[in-house]
């Protein structure tokens, strides 16, 4: 299970953000879901660690409440899931988007009334 480190806006909100460090992935998804989708801001891969399952949903209630984590997560006998959908750990600031990207980009642009469809 992914480990990581971040900031979490509490109800979305840039004025009131606490740094959360060792946050496990099904945390990350679950303070998404209390705070909103882009409340957890800053995420950074610290590490991985091998959990149960049934431990890491127990300690997730203890703190956010049983049935939250059911209606993120549904019933116990799930697993949780282990890596946050969509993340990398390469910067998104230093990517460069790839030729076809480009091209198709620029089709689009070249035909404009693709953009109306």
């Amino acid at each position: 299970m992914d480990i990581f480190k971040c900031k979490v806006r509490l109800g979305g909100s840039v004025m009131n953000e606490v740094e959360k460090i060792a946050v496990t992935a099904p945390e990350v998804i679950l303070l998404r879901a209390i705070h909103g989708g882009d409340a957890v801001v800053n995420l950074k891969r610290t590490g991985e660690k091998r959990a149960e399952h049934a431990v890491e949903r127990d300690r997730l209630a203890e703190i956010y409440g049983e049935r939250k984590v059911i209606e993120v997560f549904g019933p116990g006998h799930q697993a949780l899931p282990t890596k946050v959908g969509g993340y990398s750990d390469e910067d998104p600031s230093v990517l460069v988007p790839s030729a076809e990207d480009i091209a198709a980009n620029i089709a689009t642009i070249d035909e404009p009334d693709a953009l109306m469809a």
